[in-house]
């Protein structure tokens, strides 16, 4: 089965906003616990496809910032976040994260993308 990536965009993400998603994350987590527990398999996906989705936010982030501060503390939120990617990893190993969430969606022209909506509109 093939997730379709929630994220399609590159975001803009701001330090206050960096800040939050880094307590939701760590706080979704013991979400994720539960949902595997009851065998909700495709959240603890999608929450691993988030996680891939922050980390190149705060990637950018990283590039735009000039305080010296400000990129300590968005290093630090991002070294947490690899570190909890790892952990996600290590506690879910039946969790098959296809390589499009990994790599961030499939790269598709937009020709092959007209003739795929085409192809659904005909059913």
């Amino acid at each position: 089965m093939e997730i379709t990536p929630l994220y399609t965009k590159k975001i803009k993400l701001t330090k206050h906003g960096a800040y939050d998603w880094h307590h939701h994350v760590f706080t979704h987590l013991g979400w994720m616990v539960l949902a595997m527990n009851r065998g909700m398999e495709e959240k603890v996906r999608l929450y691993y496809h988030s996680l891939n989705h922050f980390i190149s936010g705060l990637t950018t982030l990283e590039n735009e910032l000039e305080s010296k501060d400000g990129l300590r503390d968005i290093k630090i939120i991002k070294d947490d976040i690899i570190t909890l990617q790892n952990k996600v990893k290590e506690m879910f190993p039946g969790i098959n994260v296809p390589k499009s969430i990994m790599m961030g969606g499939k790269k598709t022209s937009k020709k092959a993308s007209k003739k795929a909506k085409k192809g659904s509109k005909k059913h």
